[in-house]
């Protein structure tokens, strides 16, 4: 019946929640379970918070890179 009642839901997002753990958000460009559409708006969603930014994000973000890099089945257009 959650779909029914009004107001917040156990499942619901909190996005200006300032004590959430930091968010990495990637998207590829063919993708169709997180197209990149889906994730622009999470981000404008969440830019509102004041969450700050985990340090070393970029040394995470590589790794991302470098796993779908060598996990593509098609090289890189």
């Amino acid at each position: 019946m959650a779909n029914f009642e009004p107001g917040h839901q156990d499942g619901c997002v909190i996005y200006n929640n300032d004590e959430r753990a930091p968010l990495l958000l990637i998207a590829g460009a063919e993708d169709h379970l997180q197209p990149a559409s889906l994730n622009e708006s999470n981000f404008k969603h969440y830019r509102n918070s004041s969450a700050v930014t985990q340090d070393g994000w970029e040394k995470i973000a590589d790794y991302a890179l470098e796993w779908a890099e060598g996990n593509a089945t098609q090289p890189a257009a």
